[in-house]
């Protein structure tokens, strides 16, 4: 994952851009788990709900933001924008 790839928004409680991650649910693969090591997304587990959340802020901790969309990649979701 990339930060174009995740077009990444400001965080609305501290309102950094710079720590801004996707939150990614399903079972995690090998590169998924590097990534979320990395930094680069947030492992959110396997049950997305309507009430899950889209994005993590690693600055203040704080996770935000619902889609409608969602998508497909590998064995895993993720939301995106």
């Amino acid at each position: 994952l990339t930060k174009a790839e995740t077009n990444s928004p400001v965080c609305p409680h501290c309102k950094t851009d710079k720590q801004t991650i996707p939150i990614v649910y399903g079972l995690p693969d090998p590169e998924l788990w590097e990534a979320a090591r990395a930094g680069e997304c947030q492992v959110g587990g396997c049950i997305v709900s309507k009430d899950s959340h889209q994005w993590h802020c690693k600055s203040c901790g704080k996770e935000w933001g619902r889609t409608a969309q969602i998508a497909r990649k590998g064995n895993w979701w993720a939301f995106w924008q």
